[in-house]
């Protein structure tokens, strides 16, 4: 029975040590800022903020078309019908805010053109 015991025990310590990384806060290094993140290449807030909890990459809008959501704002920085890749990253800055971050890809690294803060509860 006692074996059985430690067994339970030291799993558990296994499981509760594995925790995800992708759950980091950013709140942890400093509060940022949306000036503060657009200073940050897509590496370099990788090293600062660990990983996002969520990317994806996609081309900018199409002629007359509007990204919708909380993409909605970023179609003002490139016009529509030029294709150019877009990495979108988003991080929890704590419980109950997210920020996303727009990059675009120049020499060789993905640069920040616009960020926006959104509580995570939104429904867009």
């Amino acid at each position: 029975m006692r074996t059985k015991i430690l067994i339970f025990f030291f799993c558990l310590a296994v499981l509760l040590g594995c925790k995800d990384k992708k759950s980091k806060q950013i709140m942890e290094k400093n509060p940022a800022t949306k000036e503060q993140l657009l200073n940050f290449s897509y590496k370099e807030a990788l090293e600062y903020y660990g990983e996002p909890i969520e990317t994806s990459v996609f081309d900018n809008a199409k002629e007359n078309e509007i990204f919708p959501g909380i993409r909605a704002g970023i179609g003002k920085y490139y016009k529509s019908g030029i294709k150019i890749s877009i990495k979108e990253a988003i991080w929890s800055k704590n419980d109950s805010i997210r920020i996303a971050v727009w990059y675009t890809k120049k020499q060789n690294q993905w640069i920040p053109f616009d960020s926006f803060e959104y509580d995570k509860h939104s429904d867009f």
